[in-house]
């Protein structure tokens, strides 16, 4: 709860209006270019498609950050006022879902989005334009809590010179360099199966981890001291983890077959969203 209390706080400082402009200003830019980029690679250069993508891309953007801007108290001193040359984030975990455009194509790399990571983001963007090296430091124990796309956050929040530098400072190249796709058949929310395309192989890992070592500060856990469980001896006498399959069982099956059932008169209109539904 303090952390909540603090980083709400923190969220409330609000930022000058040419600040937000100049964030807008790069972030829409960067999204130009990556539409383009896209658009050349792939041969498809119409320009009305070009234009559409580009509107949705803006309109989104500018909604975001107006989403910000708007948990800003503007009754405080602006955060550039304040004279705030450096920031230490704990629990930088809750800063992770980061609006990052182009990663909806790229199934389970990245999670949600939040206004309250968007905010650091323009802050610590402020902070670097004001010419300082050295301007963050975030400490979390999960760093990469849901999905590998916020190995990509956290460099772009503390090193996105690296990543620029690297030709992956957008997060569509990263994700081409690091990640392939594979199909896979999941359960809906119905209980039914669909064929699924997730980024789930990771590639060139010596190289990410390698870039991600230039700037973080890790700690193994031998080196924690953890008083941890020690895994069972198997059969064979080797202490690794074992996969054991079980049966569904005939009642956990019907209730699969019911759950179906009931996705079918959801999808065919047969019930109202008051009798039935998803999320019941």
């Amino acid at each position: 709860d303090v952390y909540k209390r603090q980083h709400y706080a923190f969220s409330q400082l609000p930022l000058g209006k040419e600040t937000i402009k100049v964030y807008e200003q790069t972030k829409l830019d960067e999204t130009r270019a990556r539409i383009a980029f896209e658009a050349a690679q792939s041969g498809d250069v119409s320009i009305s498609k070009l234009e559409s993508k580009m509107l949705e891309s803006e309109a989104s953007i500018k909604r975001e950050i107006n989403d910000a801007k708007n948990r800003h108290d503007d009754s405080l001193l602006s955060f550039e006022s304040l004279g705030v040359d450096y920031l230490v984030v704990d629990e930088a975990h809750a800063y992770k879902n980061l609006p990052v455009k182009g990663a909806e194509k790229f199934a389970g790399l990245l999670g949600g989005t939040s206004s309250r990571a968007l905010d650091l983001d323009m802050k610590i963007n402020y902070l670097r334009s004001q010419g300082r090296e050295r301007i963050c430091t975030l400490a979390t124990a999960t760093p990469v809590a849901n999905s590998m796309g916020e190995m990509w956050v956290m460099m772009h929040y503390l090193r996105p010179d690296i990543l620029a530098g690297a030709g992956v400072g957008d997060f569509t190249a990263w994700a081409r360099q690091f990640a392939s796709a594979s199909t896979a058949v999941e359960m809906n929310a119905g209980g039914g199966y669909v064929v699924k395309q997730r980024f789930t192989t990771f590639n060139n890992l010596p190289e990410l981890l390698s870039m991600w070592q230039t700037f973080a500060d890790v700690k193994l856990t031998s080196e924690l001291g953890l008083n941890l469980p020690e895994m069972k001896t198997r059969s064979d006498g080797e202490r690794r983890a074992e996969t054991l399959e079980i049966d569904l069982g005939g009642p956990m099956e019907e209730f699969r077959e019911r759950l179906e059932e009931r996705e079918t008169a959801i999808k065919a209109g047969m019930v109202s969203p008051t009798e039935d539904n998803y999320l019941c």
